[in-house]
């Protein structure tokens, strides 16, 4: 039996189960238990308004009580209980001998320092480092390291070791929001598998530009670069992120590349990205910001406007892909875009005008024993139609795509006159798995592969 969906009034359940059939997550069992899992909640965020706004923040706060059933408090929540004694004795400061683990780590944090070359003997700041292994392996590097951390156990554990190790480390209790140094101090600052933690990272990179030097740089490593729920920012909603959240309290967010881009911009930052083999990294991706005066005076994250009658394709690098929001499969094939769970979503930048057809090609995801797929489609919360996508023998085999069609107006889902962002969800009540329609081992629940959307 596997997770399936569930409400996020079964998330205590969930966890439950999980340590009761698995001691917890990330075991082999737990991963073939959680390969369809997906979310409802409750709470509504509006995807149309500026991702920066005090609106959209309050709303995932909103969707982060949901998530943890708490306050939120980060001084509380971001508190891990450890064992400072048998951490400071062991091999690491995990006190793991799983070397898989630890060399993960160990791969992560050594392919990001061979990206950001900073000078010998360089002064790091690292920002939200747990038990100080980035910082402990920085300085082995050669670095003087200072390690900052929210949680007092953290802090003290990272000072036992330092002072077992002789590592130049100097640990500082702060959160990133009230850590403040002398400007200009330090040659790179590090976020490893951290920033995610910050609520506003926008404001934290700021304030963390201002303390690096000029020809500083700023690093991203095991950080969730991504847009598999959200088009900017928002919380991870994902088997892993919603039982941490919940047992913890933590706040999982991720950003788009787009969005991290622009953060970075904002703060006089241009900024590389280099995704590399997951098998060797955490995440999928290393980012490197450093200061440069070559910056261009805007830099937007506006959709573009979708012009009429232009098909948009979507598969692998198409540019369709910069509309879809949550609820796509992260890799596309030669069949397009799949859909993976119950619903999913598009942000769409509409053409001029006030009324809309749309023409939206798909693979089905049917068989000889399911031989249809439903689709509900909604604009900006309202019902528009409900579609029947009726397989043949050459869907069946996916020789042959199918369209669909379907219109609204500006008054009918009552977008504003100065407004042309719309967005809208594909439901899918005949959603099934690959596996259990004889269409192959995919145990994700699909429903149509998106290959091409037209606006006439």
């Amino acid at each position: 039996m596997t997770a399936g969906k569930i409400h996020a009034s079964q998330i205590d359940d969930y966890v439950a189960e999980c340590d009761a059939r698995f001691g917890g997550i990330q075991t082999p069992e737990w991963l073939a238990f959680v390969s369809d899992f997906e979310l409802v909640c409750d709470t509504k965020v509006d995807l149309t308004l500026d991702p920066f706004s005090d609106d959209y923040f309050q709303q995932q706060l909103a969707l982060h009580g949901e998530l943890t059933g708490r306050d939120f408090n980060q001084e509380l929540n971001e508190l891990v209980p450890i064992n400072i004694s048998a951490n400071a004795a062991g091999q690491n400061p995990y006190n793991s001998t799983n070397i898989a683990l630890i060399s993960h780590h160990a791969a992560t944090l050594a392919i990001a320092l061979r990206l950001a070359a900073p000078p010998s003997g360089a002064k790091i700041l690292d920002l939200g480092v747990g038990t100080g292994m980035s910082s402990e392996l920085m300085a082995y590097c050669g670095a003087t390291v200072t390690a900052v951390d929210i949680s007092p156990s953290f802090i003290d554990l990272i000072r036992t070791r330092a002072d077992k190790s002789g590592l130049p480390i100097t640990a500082k209790l702060s959160s990133f929001d009230a850590y403040d140094d002398v400007p200009e101090t330090y040659d790179m600052a590090m976020f490893f598998a951290s920033l995610h933690h910050g609520t506003r990272p926008w404001d934290i990179l700021r304030k963390i530009a201002r303390l690096v030097k000029p020809g500083g740089k700023i690093v991203l490593a095991a950080e969730p670069i991504q847009k598999l729920w959200w088009p900017y920012w928002g919380l991870r909603l994902d088997a892993e992120s919603v039982y941490v959240a919940r047992k913890y309290g933590w706040f999982e967010s991720g950003w788009s590349e787009l969005f991290l881009r622009k953060m970075f911009h904002d703060i006089g930052f241009k900024l590389d990205v280099s995704y590399i083999d997951p098998n060797l990294i955490e995440g999928a991706a290393i980012a490197v910001g450093y200061k440069s005066n070559d910056i261009p005076p805007v830099f937007s994250i506006d959709l573009p406007v979708i012009p009429r009658r232009s098909k948009l394709q979507f598969g692998a690098s198409a540019k369709g892909l910069q509309y879809l929001t949550h609820g796509w499969s992260a890799a596309s094939d030669i069949w397009g875009t799949w859909s993976s769970g119950s619903n999913s979503g598009f942000l769409l930048a509409l053409p001029p005008g006030d009324a809309w057809t749309f023409n939206v090609e798909v693979h089905p995801m049917v068989g000889p024993d399911h031989p249809k797929q439903d689709v509900e489609i909604v604009a900006n919360g309202v019902p528009i139609k409900s579609v029947s996508i009726a397989g043949n023998n050459r869907s069946f085999t996916m020789q042959e795509t199918s369209i669909f069609q379907f219109d609204f107006t500006r008054q009918q889902i009552s977008l504003r006159h100065s407004c042309r962002t719309v967005e809208m969800i594909f439901r899918y009540p005949d959603a099934t798995k690959a596996q259990n329609i004889g269409r192959g081992s995919d145990p994700r629940l699909l429903a149509i592969g998106l290959v091409s959307l037209e606006i006439v």
